[in-house]
């Protein structure tokens, strides 16, 4: 309860968050729920504000009321000048204002402020007492009381308005009284004063005791956010550790539908394999009495198998004698057939030659087919001149036709003979075309020549011949002889070939390169370098005329792994240089001696035939280095055949003749038996 100065008799004590907001609040004891928190802060050693009842007197004017003689007599005093002052003094205005005001006096109403204490606690705040609303100010006419009457002047004198001057005794009732109302309100002023002091000392310790419950409670409810923050965190590491656990439990449920369909799946084909079991245990029986019968056939099969690789072995024996006497029939087909033989080519008018009207009327393939030729002279148009060679191949024939004939020969090198093949012709008959192909010919099958189908047949024939236990190794070597001079077409440098003398197998060249070849690949590749290195030039008889006598040789050695026989040969693929007139192919300069040096090298190659065919006891194999390189080819240690080339022009007649004289004349020489070559 609040007295008129607005501080509380006596106080609460503060208790946990209490708020108090009205005079009913503050009367009213703290509920039960509202003493929890201190209970909580003191089980928790949360420092809480001690429970303290301040002990304050009563006001005075609480007191039970004793009056004293002295306020008797005061009030018979009061009364008295008050009945003489409404008869002798008019009544005096005074503003009624603010309690306590000397009447008589006029003040303005003034505002008092004051503010309504109330005990802090933890949770709850101090609420400021509002302003009292401004007392109108009323003037009203009032008795004066002994106070108003009696002035103190600037000089010390007291003044006594309303008492006769000299009546001393009215005088002095007068100050009595306005004495005694001085000292019993300064007397009051001093209780209230008291009590205001004890009302602040013991707001001051409400207010400490406060601030101290209220640090703790901070410091509780920092703790309890750290508590909260902490919880929070850990309910939302929950909640995702819920989602995901939500997530696995459906992610499980899908599997666990997706099992149980597999699993019916699984059943459904545990059942079909259950019945396959079944059925495949009966095969089983009736496979195992299958095998007891194949167990009893294979007995019978490996007493067959026995018997016939002991058959084989005597095959294997027979076909090793088979293919010797081959070998011996082969030899003698060829010895029969002559060492050295001749076929003719005529080739074909070119595109430019028939739209320019060139004919080939002077050539004729009537009377005997395959290996019969008649051409006229030019200058003898009436005469035809009849010739027989051991083949003769019109302008439509073609490379396969060409080689079908060449072959057999070929295949006679794997048995150990040397074998020498040569294109002869005067330029322009298309020996190089016989003998390699086009300058494409390694893009267009059809159209290759003697050297890559030889090659070719020579790997075919070695890959079967290793069923028969021989074992072949190939080497190749390309060289050309220009102005007599021997230079290797497959290796560039300064060394100098050089023949060194003839042996029992072949001439031997020093500083000649050998390459190993297994391949088609190789080999073209081979060809196409030995092309750009070999001398040619343009001129009237031919665009592209070769200006030496260009000879392929491959290698060959061979060892039968069974009876350890090893044979060793030479295929000599040579591409003369054609014969040329100079009048007619307009050679001038360099061209003029290449074309005296290759018609020179091919007169001494006439006269080596010539000595031959006549049994001369000296054959000049030496006039010449190409005759020289050859003379194993042509002194009887070599199959030879020599491929007369013709040019069907008209114009050409008389070299035409003139080939197939001398092929005639190469056709009728015996040069002898080539001998085996064997190590």
């Amino acid at each position: 309860m609040s007295d008129r100065f607005g501080f509380r008799s006596k106080l609460p004590a503060p208790s946990g968050n209490l708020r108090s907001s009205s005079k009913a609040n503050e009367n009213k004891p703290a509920p039960a729920d509202r003493k929890r928190p201190i209970e909580q802060a003191e089980k928790e050693n949360v420092p809480s504000v001690a429970k303290k009842t301040v002990k304050t007197e009563p006001p005075s004017y609480m007191r039970p009321t004793q009056r004293s003689k002295t306020t008797s007599k005061m009030f018979a005093a009061r009364k008295s000048i008050a009945k003489a002052k409404r008869r002798s003094v008019a009544p005096v205005k005074r503003t009624v204002g603010a309690a306590g005001a000397r009447p008589g006096i006029k003040r303005e109403a003034s505002t008092l402020k004051t503010k309504t204490l109330t005990t802090r606690t933890a949770g709850t705040r101090t609420a400021a007492a509002k302003k009292p609303a401004k007392e109108p100010v009323v003037e009203e006419e009032e008795d004066a009381g002994p106070s108003s009457r009696v002035k103190l002047t600037s000089e010390g004198k007291i003044i006594v308005k309303g008492v006769k001057k000299f009546d001393l005794k009215e005088r002095c009732n007068v100050l009595e009284i306005v004495l005694a109302e001085k000292i019993t309100s300064a007397k009051q002023t001093e209780a209230h004063l008291k009590m205001l002091t004890d009302a602040v000392e013991s707001i001051k310790g409400e207010k400490q005791q406060a601030q101290t419950q209220a640090k703790g409670l901070q410091e509780y409810k920092m703790m309890k956010e750290a508590e909260f923050d902490n919880l929070e965190e850990r309910l939302q590491n929950s909640q995702r550790e819920l989602r995901k656990l939500k997530n696995e439990l459906e992610s499980t449920c899908d599997s666990l539908d997706e099992t149980q369909k597999r699993l019916k799946s699984v059943k459904l084909e545990r059942d079909s394999l259950q019945e396959d079991f079944e059925g495949a245990g009966k095969k089983i029986d009736q496979l195992k009495r299958k095998i007891e019968l194949q167990e009893d056939d294979l007995k019978k099969l490996e007493n067959e198998k026995e018997n016939l690789i002991e058959n084989k072995t005597e095959m294997r024996e027979k076909m090793d004698a088979m293919e010797d006497e081959r070998r011996t029939l082969h030899e003698t087909i060829q010895q029969l057939k002559g060492n050295i033989r001749v076929f003719v080519r005529v080739r074909p008018l070119l595109a430019k030659e028939v739209e320019e009207k060139h004919s080939s009327e002077h050539i004729s393939f009537e009377n005997a087919i395959d290996k019969g030729i008649e051409i006229t002279r030019e200058d003898k148009k009436d005469e035809k001149a009849e010739f027989q060679f051991d083949a003769v191949f019109k302008p439509d024939s073609t490379q396969i036709q060409i080689f079908g004939e060449v072959s057999q020969l070929v295949r006679s090198s794997l048995d150990g003979y040397n074998v020498t093949i040569f294109a002869y012709g005067q330029t322009g008959s298309g020996k190089t075309f016989s003998m390699e192909g086009p300058e494409d010919v390694y893009e267009n099958d059809e159209m290759q020549g003697i050297i890559p189908r030889s090659f070719e047949f020579l790997i075919d024939a070695v890959e079967k011949s290793a069923e028969k236990g021989w074992i072949y190794k190939l080497e190749a070597s390309y060289l050309e002889v220009y102005c007599e001079e021997l230079n290797d077409l497959l290796q560039g440098g300064d060394k100098k070939l050089k023949i060194e003398g003839t042996g029992s197998k072949h001439i031997n060249v020093a500083n000649l390169s050998r390459h190993e070849i297994t391949s088609k690949h190789q080999l073209a590749n081979l060809v196409k370098r030995a092309n750009k290195r070999r001398k040619t030039a343009s001129t009237n008889c031919n665009e592209r005329s070769s200006r030496s006598h260009s000879v392929f040789i491959l290698f060959v050695s061979g060892e039968n792994t069974r009876n350890g026989q090893k044979v060793e040969s030479c295929l000599n693929l040579v591409d003369l240089a054609g014969s040329e007139r100079v009048k007619e192919s307009g050679a001038t300069g360099q061209r003029f001696e290449e074309a005296k040096k290759i018609n020179g090298s091919l007169s001494s190659l006439g006269d080596v035939i010539a000595a031959l065919g006549s049994k001369s006891k000296h054959v000049p194999y030496r006039n010449s280095k190409l005759t020289h390189l050859l003379q194993n080819s042509l002194g009887g240690n070599s199959k030879t055949l020599m491929i007369m080339h013709l040019n069907p022009r008209k114009l050409y007649a008389n070299e035409s003749y003139n080939t197939l004289r001398f092929a005639q004349k190469v056709n009728t020489t015996n040069i002898g038996t080539a001998q085996k070559i064997s190590k």
